[in-house]
């Protein structure tokens, strides 16, 4: 590749002609930049958090563009890995997935102005994606003649902490129990004013005497409580502390309930714009996040007690990686990132879990949010970064181990120190002159080879390797651990402990740092070995040498009557 003149930029010069479809790739780098590939800015949300989390990269050469912002969750309560990029997912009209308006004057629109083949598509907007960064599937909405609220399937805290009881005689607040939910995927229409009278106490008897009857259904009950069924299949039960009298009979026992938003966003709140339009946000700044224009198309038709259903799907790979791959369990999350699929070669970046994520039921979901630095080209290197040593320094990774552990700080000298204005050449400095080139060695910048002789240990920690060359270089430093409850561990014997759920686990850091204590290095420290297993011993050697002083002095008598009786 040669620069020929001002207006031919770049040649390319072939060994041989070229033949019908071969091709030519290449990379055009910045010459004063670096090299940078891998994963940086990690952040942990959840159980992923407090150091439960460890980043294997097993092909740092997929990485070949920088991408930001990545977000991958866990999802416990269908035990599944999720892609959170509400951005892409928007851009390729994905966010929004299958929505749905029912009830008796529902009618979908049919002007699929964009020709995508999903009309709903045209009369959303979207004011801010990012904050729709959970999956959420079949949320909805009901519609009441004037405005929307929430419809989604009952939760505890949808109930009344204490029904409304009239003639009930002595009877107090009852207990509520959800013994079990299964909620369909249809309209749910669970929300409303629930009241069940007790019809007789022989036989004990109750009838939901509510308007509409629908709401619920009533499945057992007795003088001790009443069990139901609402319409979304969530099975309840009122429980009273005393049993009813005939003094009941014909009391009523009522509640409201009034679902809340999904889990994953406890925060959303359904702004009204008019009637007819849907507003939507996500988070807490009640500004709208997502709208649906329900009145601009004239085939749309709804009337009071109409649901409408979508599902927030966020399930989209990063634009940069559109063919990534996303699989794992709760051990590990496991990314593709160039989607071959092929066996040895599906696992780029894995995220494994020292404790395993919950899947026993829906808690909070597990989040992981990271960048990827890819770049084939170079990453300049800016005048602050030379200011703290004087010279060109930067960190590479020839292996790709773990993040960090296999980095190497490599400094560039040629003789030129930075004095944060200019570049001052020292008395070594490289020069060059017209003429031939010669080399004169002065002295070398290093020192001689030496065996370790010994180690030196700081308060810090800091283990220092002693060579016989006369340099000391740092090797290692010194772990110390704590725990909440030093009492609560198992003694398992030998000066041993082990943790135990009473213990806590350990707390490690750095000697002096987080409330540890430090070493004390050349220091004679106080007995710490077992008493108790040290007394046994002792005791057992005193009577191996009361026993042999005892043979002896046998063995003395008797050679003493032998000698008596030659004489």
């Amino acid at each position: 590749m040669n620069n020929l003149d001002d207006e031919t930029d770049l040649k390319i010069s072939l060994d041989k002609i070229a033949d019908l479809g071969d091709t030519l790739s290449f990379d055009i780098n910045a010459a004063n930049d670096i090299h940078v590939q891998g994963v940086d800015g990690s952040q942990f949300v959840n159980e992923t958090a407090n150091g439960n989390t460890e980043i294997v990269i097993n092909d740092p050469s997929v990485m070949t563009v920088d991408s930001s912002n990545i977000s991958v969750t866990w999802y416990p309560d269908d035990t599944t890995w999720r892609w959170g990029n509400p951005v892409i997912a928007a851009a390729n009209d994905d966010l929004i997935a299958t929505p749905v308006l029912s009830g008796a004057g529902a009618a979908a629109p049919s002007d699929d102005a964009d020709g995508d083949g999903d009309p709903w598509n045209d009369l959303i907007t979207y004011s801010n994606a990012p904050a729709m960064d959970m999956y959420v599937e079949n949320l909805q909405v009901m519609y009441d003649g004037t405005d929307w609220d929430w419809n989604m399937p009952v939760k505890s805290d949808d109930f009344p902490e204490n029904p409304v009881l009239a003639s009930m005689g002595t009877a107090t607040n009852p207990t509520l129990t959800i013994s079990s939910t299964s909620p369909g995927t249809g309209a749910f229409a669970a929300r409303g004013n629930y009241v069940m009278t007790f019809t007789s106490v022989a036989p004990p008897s109750w009838a939901m005497t509510t308007s509409p009857s629908t709401l619920g259904t009533i499945t057992s009950g007795d003088e001790n409580g009443v069990t139901f069924v609402l319409s979304d299949g969530t099975t309840a039960s009122y429980t009273f502390s005393t049993p009813l009298t005939s003094a009941a009979t014909g009391g009523t026992l009522a509640f409201t309930i009034d679902p809340t938003p999904p889990e994953v966003y406890p925060d959303a709140s359904i702004i009204a714009t008019g009637t007819g339009n849907l507003d939507i946000s996500f988070n807490s700044d009640l500004t709208p996040d997502i709208q649906f224009d329900m009145i601009t198309d004239a085939t749309i038709a709804f009337a009071a007690n109409d649901a409408f259903t979508f599902t927030v799907d966020p399930d989209s790979p990063p634009e940069e990686y559109s063919s990534a791959t996303l699989t794992g369990d709760q051990d590990r999350a496991i990314i593709d990132l160039d989607g071959s699929g092929n066996e040895g070669d599906d696992d780029d970046i894995v995220f494994q879990f020292t404790d395993p994520l919950d899947i026993t039921g829906f808690e909070q979901p597990s989040i992981i949010e990271f960048n990827i630095s890819g770049s084939t080209a170079w990453k300049e290197i800016g005048k602050d970064e030379i200011k703290e040593t004087g010279y060109f320094s930067f960190t590479t990774d020839f292996l790709g181990g773990d993040v960090g552990s296999t980095e190497n700080k490599i400094e560039f000298n040629i003789g030129a120190e930075y004095d944060g204005v200019n570049f001052q050449n020292e008395s070594m400095a490289t020069t060059q002159y017209a003429k031939p080139s010669t080399t004169v060695f002065q002295n070398a910048d290093g020192y001689a080879a030496g065996d370790l002789e010994g180690v030196d240990i700081a308060i810090n920690g800091t283990i220092t390797g002693i060579y016989s060359n006369g340099e000391l270089i740092p090797l290692f430093r010194v772990g110390l651990a704590k725990f909440l409850n030093n009492n609560g561990l198992f003694n398992a014997g030998g000066n041993l402990f082990r943790e135990t759920r009473d213990s806590g686990d350990a707390i490690t850091n750095r000697p002096g740092e987080n409330g540890l204590g430090t070493l004390s290095p050349s220091s004679l420290e106080m007995s710490n070995v077992d008493i108790s297993e040290e007394f046994v011993k002792m005791i057992v050697t005193q009577r191996g040498f009361q026993a042999n002083s005892k043979t002896i002095t046998t063995v003395d008598d008797m050679m003493n009557t032998v000698i008596g009786m030659k004489r």
